[in-house]
């Protein structure tokens, strides 16, 4: 091949698309979905292997790497122990094989170009994900769907126009939470959460303050109809840490935060009055399931009085109870506490410290990294609700954000081109 650099970031640049605008298109195999996104991530691995580890030095986390190898050693003692094939690989991925992608981004993503254009597939595929959010509510799912693209075929063909239901987005047309391309409204808000942070701030620094402000606008809109309690609460964390308690540079600077804290409200209020599958979300809102985070929380409370009653404390703590012990209860869309379950103590730890590092790591007095770090932190804090972390393509697509996050920092900004 004659251009090897050119065409691993062509596929590089083909898998963060497909895994940010379509990445339910495929199908299900023995009831493991294969979507697109993992077959070009598969294939991104394979070249990426042969064209660069094998002949050239690499840049890559030590940190990370000794969790991959953890999360491997732990999920082949798991498999051992007759565990279900469909969780077991819904765990696997995630943990061990999507975070390969912040090796490839790291190393390919090193020019101005490369990243130019990365940000260009997310900044109009984010407008892409709104605009066919609106599209679905004003059409409705079920006319809109494309099987095999915007909605994998096998639920399709299984399930018909009425997939949708049958993905925990609610009993009937009246309350059902807008998807998008995701199948899932809490998958789209999250996925939504740990790219905007970014895209919002490569627009203002690009100064296309009227974009800026329109994917605002669209950002607090499509989340909202996601329905997705936790992802609301990821908007006002963006509206708090990004606009709030961010520092002033002037009296300009000042005055552009008022008019965006003032916007924002207005935008949430007319979205409570005039949209009424928001309206009705909030309205119908039990007080008490709130509390309980619908009910995750009493699963980790029985999940945990489970784990030191039952079986070997130590294991249970330290690896995890997963493959050992017969557990109850689970929040399973609580991602430390499904990753505690998976890999003990030593796993959890294992898999925070690079988030911590990279948090750390990025600079509060840039724009563009602190945007990275807003980006992550608010996904942290809503991942204790609502990760999505086991669902294609949360986990590849914070591991692409986190990868371009340190190729901003050390390839560009550094000089290197």
């Amino acid at each position: 091949m004659k251009d090897k650099k050119g065409f691993i970031f062509l596929l590089t640049a083909l898998t963060i698309f497909i895994n940010f605008w379509f990445p339910k298109g495929g199908i299900k195999i023995g009831g493991i979905p294969i979507t697109i996104g993992e077959v070009l991530f598969g294939l991104l691995v394979i070249f990426w292997i042969m064209f660069k580890v094998i002949n050239k030095k690499i840049k890559f986390s030590i940190v990370l790497l000794i969790a991959e190898v953890y999360f491997l050693i732990r999920m082949i003692i798991a498999y051992n122990q007759n565990v279900n094939i469909v969780e077991f690989t819904g765990y696997a991925i995630p943990l061990i094989v999507f975070p390969f992608i912040f090796f490839v981004i790291i190393n390919e993503i090193n020019t101005q170009k490369k990243y130019e254009i990365i940000m260009k597939i997310l900044v109009i595929g984010f407008f892409f994900l709104c605009i066919y959010s609106f599209i679905q509510y004003t059409f409705g799912i079920a006319d809109t769907s494309i099987p095999g693209i915007t909605v994998n075929y096998s639920d399709y063909k299984e399930n018909g126009k009425t997939w949708y239901l049958h993905k925990s987005n609610g009993t009937s047309n009246e309350n059902c939470k807008i998807v998008s391309t995701y199948q899932n409204g809490n998958l789209l808000g999250v996925n939504l959460i740990i790219f905007f942070p970014i895209i919002y701030e490569y627009l203002v620094n690009s100064e296309k303050s009227k974009l800026a402000l329109t994917s605002l606008i669209f950002f607090i809109l499509t989340v909202f109809l996601t329905l997705s309690r936790s992802c609301w609460v990821g908007i006002i964390l963006f509206i708090l840490f990004r606009v709030v308690l961010d520092k002033n540079k002037n009296k300009q600077e000042l005055v552009k935060k008022l008019f965006l804290f003032v916007f924002a409200i207005i935008a949430i209020i007319i979205i409570f009055t005039k949209i009424p599958l928001v309206s009705n979300r909030i309205l119908n809102m039990d007080i008490n399931d709130v509390l309980r985070a619908s009910g995750r929380t009493n699963g980790a409370i029985m999940f945990f009085k489970s784990i030191l009653n039952n079986g070997n404390i130590i294991i249970n703590l330290i690896i995890g109870a997963y493959g050992f012990t017969l557990t109850e209860g689970l929040a399973y869309e609580a991602t430390p506490v499904a990753v505690f379950k998976i890999s003990g103590l030593i796993g959890l730890l294992l898999w925070l410290i690079p988030f911590i590092l990279f948090i750390k790591k990025m600079n509060k007095k840039d724009d563009i990294e602190k945007s990275y770090r807003l980006a992550l932190i608010i996904w942290l804090i809503v991942a204790c609700i609502e990760g999505a972390y086991w669902l294609p393509p949360t986990a590849c697509n914070v591991f692409t954000m986190i990868g371009l996050g340190y190729a901003y920092k050390y390839n560009l900004k550094n000089g290197e081109n």
